[in-house]
This record gives structure tokens, C-alpha cells and sequence, in this order.
């Protein structure tokens, strides 16, 4: 099958097989992206039974649309073979991940509460899964759960196939209702969910036995050992959300799968609270990772207005409390600086597009948790710099240096692009780019992958698809946000314009949005403007109140249009900053540099609140890759 066209799908490689079919990574060739290909066996095909099932998985996947839930894009057929063609997820399954030890405790939340959201999803359109199991349960490169497999779901208003049906699926994730055969409900998703959970926390299922009737005698009569026999850190109130979803009374069990979630929320919560109490405890033991810190006191200064904090800070203090805890010097062997883009246009305007595409690049390579990237702030220094490529990489501690040029003309950008070896000043590459202006986001793309690529030999096609930039399609919208951004930096560097300059960013940031009311960033850029603005400019009570709710509005907004950006927690964790909400700010602040690991702005928030938590050493694990140094 390997290199076989089916229908516009060009077959790359086998992802695995099992008796009902096999399943293979190919190439959509009309929208060139990877896919699944999920083909039903010969056998299989034949069996009626199978062949419904088969169908009503993709009828049943295809009718939801979540990012917890694989999306199912089409069902055909090829020589006889029916196949279900399904978005790629690179990653492991929860079982590889179980069988690799138990998770964290955080770790499994997690998971458990993103089961919760594609569950709700599935609930709401009246589909049960039925099999919900860690084989069905795939996590991808960025931690994101996605749920496989509906082909037992049972679907609303559709009648059972045979009364045999009731009872498939996998015996130890089986309701006590599902093993006697019964009629099964949403109820039954919650148990397999509680099992799940169970083995991500403990190892092990809590029914066993050495034959399936032993199972079921377990699951119908006998009460799961207790989860602190295998790990004596788990808290009582997740043995009770646990013992919950197992309850064998359907009664006893959480009346919706949105109840369960809220409970894991405030777990979540109260887990957040215990790290902070236990960053306490062990901060003067606090364990460096390849951490360089390097914190000049004129750029402590920096990070406070840059970050618009809101409180002030005793600089020597906190250069004395970082640099006493400086890591020994390392290197990276995948680290890079991405020097600023120099501006050949006749413009001198566009200066702003140059920084912008810098920051993209960065942002992007930051993406990659083998990179060290270099902070925006740092390499900012060099524009226009005359010393050397070895001199520069010596300097920042990389083996690797990207520079470039942009050239705009009207509605044509060329840009020029070198890797280079730090070392040796040896070129590893040199690119040039002749695109319409339209294409900017192309170009971008393509040169992150061929950086990364140069620099790291084995990625997976999901890191790849990682690195692409939040967009909007149009690029008269995303100039305006550049602008706006490049004003919002402005305002800090050059405070006797600083409202001059806040005021043509918003100008220039609500412009963009009025353009493409669904382009994420300009809100959460404007809310970042409000928030530096009620810190830094606004002395009334009024005044503060008006420009707080305009960030918490803005935020908002941000939110319902992408809740999987980093920069969106950043801002939160600000927000609850300013509302001393300890948790809700860790939580935020750590879901950012989860999402964006290397980026320079998300440990900067990060780094900020533990120190001003009184948590130096844990604060400088994070300063290295903040915009501070």
C-alpha cells in the first residue's frame, strides 16, 4: 500500500493493525496535510455487523467537532476496502504513556478534565462512546488529549444493532449496567473515565483478574483497592471524585460529565495551591536544569516596565537573589539566535514589519521543546551591531545564528535568509523568498521548518504543524496588528511618548480587529495594553476601573476565539496577578510556559511571580529564558 494514490490521499507509511483493519499516515495532495487512513480488513468488510460499526464510528466522529475528538473528514471506499480518512495526531496513547510509570498527579487531572471536555461535547450531541479506554485515548506533542475510536458509540434516536452490542467494548473499562448487557447511557462514559483515571494514578486497573468472568465478577461485586496503596501522595479528595465515577450504583455516580470536570477544576486548583505551598518548602533546594542566568541590573529594570508590573521591586535585591543562584554555563547543542531582520525597502517605515517578522520566527522556533531560543530582547541589541557572527554566538551562548533582510515592494516581499554556524562562521544554509505579500505566512512557515529541520534531524510532523503562526487571512488585518504591537513596545522605551504611543497602538490594534473580528492576537494585545496602561499611566480610581474592564473584556474575547494560545494565559496570569488570585495566576502563568516552553515573554511571567512570591532560586530555573537578559 506504501506510496499507493487513494482518491487524493498518497499513502506514506503504516501507523498500525489490528484484526479489524489497518491504519496508515498518508498526504491529503489537495490541502497538503497528513491524515489517518483507517481501512476496514477484506473479512471485516464482509461481516454486516462490522461494516455498520465501521460506518457509525466515522457518522459518530464526523457529527462532533472538538479539540479533544479526532475529526473524522470523509468515508469511502477503495477495491472493496471501506476507509475512514481522519485527522493525524503525532503522539502516544495514554497507554503508552501509562506503561511508561504513572503519571503525575497534575498530569492525569489534566488529561482526565480534557477526557471531560470531549466527552461533554459527545454527551451534548446525545452520542455515548461505550469505549473509553487508554488505547482510544491519544496525546499529542503540546499535551492535548484526543479521543479515538467511536466505533461502539451508541448514537441518539438510532436503535442498538443487536442485543449482543450492549455488551462489546473492553472488559475492565466496562459499567456494571454494560457488563450485564443493559440498556447504557452517558453513565456508562463516567465509570470507564473513573477506571482510566484509576490506572493514569495508580499503574493498574481496579478490577482484575486472571479471565474475563473474574473481571466482571470484580466489577459487579468487589470495591477497588484504594489508590493510596500505590501512590501514598494522592490527596483524598481525588480518591473520592474517583470512588465516585465507580460508583456501581448508577444513582451514586456524578449526574454529568460537567460535574465531574468542575470537580477536577477545583482539584486543579487546590493541587496549584499545594506547588505553591511545596516551592516553599524546597526553594532553597530548588534543582537547576541547563540554566544560565545572566540578569544585568539595567535589564532588571527593564522586565518590570516591559512587564507592566504592578509592583515595585528592590533591584538590587533581586540581582543579589538571582545571581547567587547562577547554574554552571551550558550549552546547547540545538540553540539559536535570531538576529534582527535588517529593512532594505525605500521605506524606512516598515521597520515595524521587520521586527514583526523576527518576532515570528522566534516565536515560533520557541515552539520546539530541543530548541534553546534566544529572547527577543536580547538579540534585539545587535540590530545594527558590527560585531561578528562567532562574536555574537559567544556572546549568547549559541551554536547557531540566523540573519536576514526584507525587502517590501508594493504588494511583493523578498527576503534573504542565512543559518549559520556560530563556531566556525561556517554557512549552513542560505534562502531567498520572492512572495506576494499575501503569502507572508507561507514564507514564515517554510523558513521555521528549514531551520528546523537544519538543526534538528528527527521532528514529528505534529511539532512541524506546532510552529505555524496564529493568522488571519487578511493582510491588511495582520499589517494593522503589527503596528499596534510595535507602538504597544514603544510606549515602554520611550516614556515621554509613552501615551502617544499607547494611543496610536490602540488605534492601530482596534483597526486590525475591525478588519478580522476573528484574529486572536489584537485582542490579547490590547487587553496586554489596557493591563500596562492601568499599571503604569492611569492615576484615577475611574480611570483604572474603565481600563480594567476593557483588558478583562479583551481578554475575554481572545479567549473564545483560541483558548490553546499562550500569550492568552500570560495575560490572565497578569490579571489575577493584580487580584493577588495566587493560584489562578500560578496555574496561568504555568499553562503559558507549557504551551510556548522556550518562549522569552511566558518565563518572564512565570519568573516575575515566583520571585515576588519570595521563591528566588525557583524563579531564576526561569529567568535564563526570559526577555531580561
Amino acid at each position: 500500500m506504501i506510496g499507493k494514490l487513494i482518491s487524493h490521499y498518497k499513502i506514506l507509511d503504516t501507523l498500525g493493525a489490528g484484526g479489524v483493519g489497518k491504519v496508515y499516515l498518508a498526504e491529503d495532495t489537495l490541502l497538503k496535510r497528513k491524515i489517518a487512513l483507517k481501512f476496514l480488513s477484506f473479512t471485516q468488510t464482509a461481516n454486516e455487523e462490522s461494516s455498520r460499526r465501521f460506518k457509525r464510528e466515522a457518522q459518530a466522529a464526523a457529527a462532533l467537532n472538538h479539540p479533544n475528538i479526532v475529526t473524522i473528514y470523509e468515508i469511502g471506499k477503495f477495491e472493496d476496502q471501506t476507509f475512514i480518512a481522519m485527522e493525524y495526531v503525532a503522539g502516544k496513547t495514554l497507554r503508552m504513556l501509562i506503561s511508561e510509570g504513572t503519571l503525575h498527579i497534575k498530569k492525569a487531572i489534566n488529561y482526565a478534565s480534557q477526557i471531560c471536555e470531549g466527552l461533554g461535547k459527545a454527551h451534548e450531541a446525545g452520542i455515548v462512546h461505550r469505549d473509553i479506554k487508554p488505547e482510544n485515548i491519544i496525546i499529542d506533542h503540546d499535551d492535548r488529549v484526543k479521543i479515538l475510536d467511536f466505533g461502539l458509540a451508541k448514537l441518539k434516536n438510532v436503535s442498538q444493532l443487536t442485543k449482543e452490542s450492549s455488551t462489546l467494548g473492553t472488559i475492565k473499562y466496562m459499567s456494571p449496567e454494560q457488563t450485564r448487557g443493559e440498556e447504557v447511557d452517558y453513565h456508562t462514559d463516567i465509570w470507564s473515565l473513573g477506571v482510566v483515571l484509576f490506572e493514569m494514578l495508580s499503574g493498574k486497573a481496579p478490577f482484575g483478574g486472571d479471565y474475563e468472568q473474574a473481571i466482571i465478577y470484580s466489577i459487579l461485586n468487589e470495591n477497588p483497592r484504594p489508590l493510596k496503596h500505590s501512590n501514598s501522595n494522592i490527596p483524598d479528595y481525588i480518591e473520592e471524585l474517583v470512588l465516585k465515577c465507580l460508583s456501581k450504583q448508577i444513582s451514586g455516580r456524578y449526574s454529568n460529565i460537567e460535574k465531574v470536570n468542575q470537580d477536577l477544576a477545583e482539584i486543579f486548583r487546590n493541587i496549584a495551591g499545594d506547588n505553591i505551598k511545596n516551592l516553599q518548602k524546597i526553594d532553597s533546594k530548588f534543582i537547576f536544569k541547563s540554566k544560565t542566568i545572566r540578569i544585568p541590573l539595567l535589564a532588571i529594570l527593564s522586565i518590570v516596565i516591559l512587564a507592566g508590573t504592578y509592583f515595585l521591586i528592590d533591584r538590587p535585591k533581586f540581582t543579589e537573589k538571582i545571581n547567587t543562584n547562577k547554574s554552571s554555563t551550558t550549552s546547547w547543542e540545538n540553540s539559536i539566535a535570531v538576529l534582527p531582520f535588517e529593512n532594505i525597502s525605500k521605506d524606512e517605515e516598515h521597520v515595524y514589519f521587520c521586527d514583526g517578522m523576527t518576532e515570528q520566527i522566534i516565536s515560533s522556533l520557541s515552539r520546539i521543546k530541543k530548541l534553546r531560543v534566544i529572547s527577543r530582547t536580547s538579540v534585539m541589541k545587535f540590530k545594527s551591531n558590527k560585531k561578528t557572527i562567532p562574536e555574537i554566538g559567544a556572546l549568547l551562548n549559541v551554536n547557531y545564528v540566523l540573519e536576514g533582510s526584507v525587502r517590501r515592494s508594493n504588494k511583493r516581499i523578498r527576503v534573504t535568509a542565512q543559518l549559520i554556524n556560530a563556531k566556525n562562521d561556517f554557512h549552513v544554509w542560505s534562502q531567498d523568498y520572492d512572495k506576494q505579500l499575501t503569502d507572508i505566512f507561507d514564507l514564515q512557515d517554510s523558513l521555521s521548518e528549514s531551520i528546523i529541520k537544519s538543526m534538528i534531524h528527527e521532528i514529528s510532523p505534529g511539532e512541524l504543524e506546532s510552529v505555524k503562526a496564529r493568522r488571519t487571512d487578511n493582510i491588511e488585518a495582520y499589517e494593522y496588528f503589527l503596528k499596534g504591537k510595535y507602538f504597544h513596545e514603544k510606549k515602554f522605551i520611550v516614556t515621554e511618548k509613552g501615551d502617544e504611543y499607547f494611543h496610536l497602538a490602540e488605534k492601530m490594534l482596534k483597526k486590525s480587529i475591525s478588519l478580522d473580528s476573528t484574529f486572536t492576537l489584537p485582542y490579547t494585545t490590547l487587553a496586554d495594553l489596557y493591563h500596562s496602561y492601568y499599571i503604569l499611566s492611569a492615576r484615577k480610581d475611574k480611570e483604572k476601573q474603565v481600563y480594567y474592564r476593557l483588558m478583562v473584556n479583551y481578554l475575554n474575547k481572545a479567549f473564545d476565539l483560541d483558548s490553546t494560545l499562550a500569550y492568552n494565559y500570560l495575560v490572565k496570569g497578569r490579571i489575577h496577578t493584580l487580584n493577588n488570585d495566587v493560584n489562578k495566576a500560578y496555574i496561568d502563568f504555568n499553562e503559558a510556559v507549557r504551551l510556548n516552553p522556550n518562549n522569552g515573554w511566558m518565563n518572564n511571567g512565570m519568573c516575575l511571580f515566583l520571585f515576588h512570591r519570595g521563591l528566588h532560586k525557583a524563579a531564576s530555573y526561569y529567568a535564563d529564558s526570559a526577555e531580561i537578559i
